[in-house]
């Protein structure tokens, strides 16, 4: 998977690499590949030498196109300034204008009715999940985005399974925080120092300095404390990352704190978000932020949970093609060579023997325009074909009666000592007489 190691240039984004190369790329999957290899009951060295090796290549390369993927689905559930669960976040019907901006900066508003395109497992015949979902195009990669205010609201339900539903079984799912005035985007702000306790309170940094409050009150500086989520906030098994975002402001100009929270066991992915974790609204922050949720759902199928799933599908799916394999090579090792039967190599060498005797007649007679009799070698030829013919088959069939009367011997001879009879054993003495016989006929 595409990473960057965390730690990097201060805001330095890492683009992931084209398809091209990202399809040699797939490291962890690669590492799943040689276990289930190993894992394998079966001797893969026939395979290389085998002969076929160049089928067998094809077939690891369509199963490799199998397990790459281009198509992505994410998550954005609207947050309102001092939500804090599950219920709330999901029972928010419509978003802020802030949060229309951050959508239409993220992708395109389409219709799902008729949408010909990845869908995410959205429906597109009936609005059955809505009328509108956010899509974009990145490098060949296709970004669905599922919407918590777009999909269906149910006011009788305050789960809204309906919403759940789609963003429940996201692996990333982007949380906006929405506030109240993101105008005073300044991370402190100042108090009175009667009202407040002295400096390193909750929020930070302490130190009372001189104000310029009336009377000369000395005044309190502290960090403004900042909308907080954590990931039991929406409980799936799924969801595995969250990227929290929130709107700023700073002079004048659109800006968008991220910070990022994922489960254990989940390993870290780039690229870096750098000290102030504030992005200024442009192409860069978006190409930044698509790239950190790719990576987010290639690095959350590497956890111990996805990891177990992908190895057993992999090694299921290799086990698979080898033993299919193995079982073709059996299946022509034994199929029946075709042979010719002893009675038709009879009838053609007959039928050899009697032109060469044709010939030698035709060559000592005298030429047929002038003999009438030059047409009897024809007719005598064509007589002793068919005669040798009817003389094959009865050789043939009289070949089989010596050998079913002579296997019928050696069964009543078998009985016969068995059961100790002289009786049999006469029996037995006279039918291998006559399959002896018959045998000599034939």
């Amino acid at each position: 998977a595409v990473a960057a190691a965390n730690g990097g240039a201060s805001g330095a984004a890492l683009r992931p690499r084209p398809p091209a190369k990202a399809k040699r790329l797939h490291g962890a999957l690669r590492k799943a590949n040689a276990r289930a290899m190993a894992a394998l009951d079966v001797q893969c060295a026939e395979v290389s030498a085998g002969g076929d090796a160049a089928r067998v290549s094809e077939r690891l390369l369509m199963f490799e196109d199998l397990m790459k993927y281009f198509n992505y689905k994410f998550g954005v559930v609207y947050a309102r300034a001092g939500q804090t669960t599950e219920e709330e976040m999901l029972g928010n019907e419509r978003g802020s204008p802030r949060f229309t901006e951050f959508l239409d900066f993220l992708g395109e508003r389409i219709a799902l009715r008729g949408w010909n395109g990845y869908t995410a497992d959205l429906d597109t015949k009936s609005d059955a999940s809505g009328k509108h979902s956010y899509f974009t195009t990145w490098h060949d990669f296709s970004v669905m985005f599922h919407v918590s205010t777009l999909l269906p609201f149910m006011s009788d339900n305050p789960q809204q399974v309906a919403r759940k539903r789609y963003i429940g079984n996201d692996l990333v799912t982007i949380v906006f925080q929405d506030v109240e005035d993101e105008d005073d985007d300044s991370d402190v702000e100042w108090v009175n120092s009667d009202d407040e306790d002295g400096g390193g309170g909750e929020h930070g940094d302490g130190g009372a300095v001189d104000g310029s409050g009336d009377g000369g009150e000395r005044q309190q500086m502290r960090r403004r404390p900042r909308p907080k989520f954590t990931p039991p906030t929406i409980v799936s098994n799924m969801l595995h990352v969250f990227v929290c975002v929130q709107p700023l402001r700073r002079n004048g100009a659109r800006c968008y704190r991220v910070s990022l929270c994922a489960k254990e066991g989940v390993p870290e992915f780039g690229p870096s978000m750098g000290d102030s974790r504030v992005f200024a609204y442009g192409e860069y922050f978006r190409e930044w932020l698509i790239t950190k949720l790719i990576n987010a759902e290639r690095s959350s199928l590497r956890h111990p949970w996805f990891a177990r799933f992908v190895a057993r599908t992999r090694h299921g799916q290799l086990e698979r093609i080898v033993s299919e394999y193995l079982e073709e090579r059996a299946a022509a090792a034994a199929a029946p060579t075709p042979t010719r039967s002893r009675g038709s190599l009879i009838k053609r060498r007959s039928a050899r023997s009697l032109e060469a005797s044709d010939n030698d007649g035709h060559a000592s007679s005298a030429p047929p325009s002038s003999s009438p009799s030059s047409v009897a070698p024809v007719a005598r030829g064509g007589d002793l074909h068919e005669a040798a013919a009817r003389a094959a088959d009865a050789a043939a069939t009289a070949k089989a009666a010596a050998a079913d009367a002579e296997l019928k011997a050696v069964a009543a001879a078998a009985v016969a000592r068995t059961t100790g009879s002289d009786a049999d054993e006469a029996e037995a003495a006279t039918a291998a007489t006559a399959a002896a016989a018959a045998a000599a006929a034939a």
